[in-house]
C-alpha cells in the first residue's frame, strides 16, 4: 500500500508505502494518482521509502511500472520531478534501477538517502546543485 498527499498549492505530492510493497500496490498507487484531479503537470512528487521493510519487486515488474507512467504521462506537458529516499540498501538499489529505465523523460527521477536532499533537489535544484559543487571541489583547487 502506498498513501499520498497532494499539496495543490505548491504542485507538490509526498507518498509514503506501507511495511512492505508489491506490484498490484504500485499499479494501484499509479492509477489513483493519475485519476486525481489535484495532480497537476509539473508536479513535484516524493515518494519516502524508509518505512519500507519488504520489497518483492523483480525487473520485469520495474520495467512495466515505467512502461505504466510513461503511458499516463505522454498525455501531459512539462518535465515534472520525482524524488525517492530509500535507506535500506536494496530498495535503494532497486529504486536506482527505476531511476535509470526512466531516464529524463517525462520525470527526471533522483535517488537518495538523505530525506533532506531529495528534498533540497525537488525544491531547490539550483541551491542543491551548489551544494553538491561544494561537496565535490577538491581542497587543491
Amino acid at each position: 500500500m502506498l498513501r499520498y498527499a497532494i499539496n495543490p498549492k505548491r504542485k507538490s505530492m509526498v507518498a509514503i508505502p506501507g511495511p512492505s510493497l508489491v506490484l498490484a500496490d504500485i499499479e494501484k498507487f499509479i492509477d489513483s494518482l493519475w485519476r486525481d484531479s489535484k495532480y497537476v503537470e509539473q508536479m513535484r512528487s516524493l515518494i519516502d521509502l524508509r518505512p519500507l521493510q519488504a520489497l518483492h519487486l523483480r525487473l520485469q515488474d520495474i520495467e512495466d511500472i515505467v512502461l505504466r507512467i510513461r503511458k499516463h504521462l505522454q498525455k501531459r506537458k512539462g518535465v515534472s520531478r520525482c524524488a525517492i529516499v530509500a535507506n535500506n540498501d536494496l530498495v535503494y538499489g532497486v529504486s536506482r534501477q527505476f531511476e535509470m529505465l526512466m531516464g529524463d523523460n517525462p520525470v527526471t527521477v533522483g535517488v537518495f538517502r538523505d530525506h533532506g536532499e531529495a528534498r533540497c533537489w525537488l525544491f531547490r535544484p539550483d541551491k542543491f546543485r551548489l551544494i553538491q559543487q561544494t561537496k565535490n571541489k577538491s581542497p587543491w583547487q
